[in-house]
C-alpha cells in the first residue's frame, strides 16, 4: 500500500499541475492522476508520482483507491470547452460537459470507502457557475453541479472536508483551442474589476488554502477577478 499526501486529478497540467507543484514545493508527497502519459512523465522532474489514469475508467479509479492511501484528494481535470448558444447546442456535446459530475463522483465514493485517513477533498468548479453569458450554458450547468455536490457532500461525508474552488478565466492551455485566444482573454479581462487573467499558482493558492484548513468546509472560494459581481 503506497501513500501520498495529496493526489491531484488532472495535476499533469494547468490549474491541477500548479497545485501539484506547490505542495511538492511545501514538502507534501504528491502523486498525480492524468491520462496524458507525456506529461505525467515530465512531472518526474519535480519529483511528483504520476499514474496514467482515464477518470471515466471505473474499474481504475476502484483499483487506484486499492493501491494507495491518501488523505487529501483535489478533483482538478479539464475538458474541452464548448460554447454554443442554445439553437446552435448540441444535446450529446452538453452532455459529455456533465459527465464530469458524474467521474468524480465516482471517486469521491471510491475514495471515501477505502481511504482510512481521508481529510479533505476539494473540487475545481468554475466562476461560470454564477455568471449568466450566451453560450455557456453547458458549461454553467456542469460548474454549478459541482459547487452544490461539494456543499451537500460536506454536509454527508462529515467530518471529511469538501470545498468548492470557483475559478474565472485563468491563463492556461484550455484556451489554446481558440484561434482568438489573446482577444478573447484581452475581453475578458477587461470585463472584470481587476482587468487581468489569472495565472494557475494564484489558483493554486487558494486550493491549498482550503484543502489544509482544518475549519473549512462546504465552501465556495470564488478566485475570478471579482467576475461574479
Amino acid at each position: 500500500m503506497n501513500y501520498f499526501d495529496v493526489v491531484v486529478f488532472g495535476g499533469s497540467s494547468g490549474i491541477g499541475l500548479a497545485t501539484a507543484i506547490s505542495f511538492k514545493n511545501k514538502g507534501y508527497s504528491v502523486l498525480s492522476i492524468s491520462r496524458n502519459s507525456e506529461k505525467n512523465n515530465q512531472l518526474l522532474q519535480h519529483g511528483i508520482v504520476a499514474k496514467n489514469i482515464d477518470i471515466a475508467n471505473h474499474e481504475a479509479i476502484d483499483s487506484l483507491f486499492t493501491e494507495i492511501q491518501t488523505k487529501h484528494i483535489i478533483l482538478s481535470t479539464s475538458m474541452p470547452l464548448h460554447f454554443e448558444n442554445i439553437s446552435d447546442l448540441s444535446i450529446a456535446t452538453a452532455k459529455q460537459s456533465f459527465e464530469k459530475v458524474w467521474f468524480y463522483l465516482d471517486i469521491i465514493k471510491q475514495a471515501c470507502k477505502k481511504s482510512n485517513n481521508l481529510e479533505a477533498i476539494t473540487i475545481i468548479s468554475g466562476a461560470i457557475a454564477q455568471n449568466n453569458v450566451a453560450g455557456t450554458l453547458a458549461l454553467k450547468l456542469m460548474a454549478s453541479a459541482l459547487n452544490e455536490m461539494s456543499k451537500t457532500l460536506a454536509v454527508e461525508l462529515s467530518p471529511i472536508r469538501v470545498n468548492a474552488v470557483s475559478p474565472g478565466i485563468t491563463r492556461t492551455a484550455l484556451y489554446d483551442q481558440f484561434d482568438n485566444k489573446e482577444q478573447m482573454l484581452l475581453e475578458i479581462a477587461n470585463s472584470t474589476p481587476l482587468k487581468r487573467i489569472a495565472n494557475p499558482d494564484e489558483i493554486a493558492d487558494a486550493i491549498m488554502f482550503v484543502t489544509l484548513n482544518n475549519n473549512v468546509t462546504g465552501s465556495i472560494i470564488n478566485i475570478d477577478g471579482g467576475a461574479t459581481l
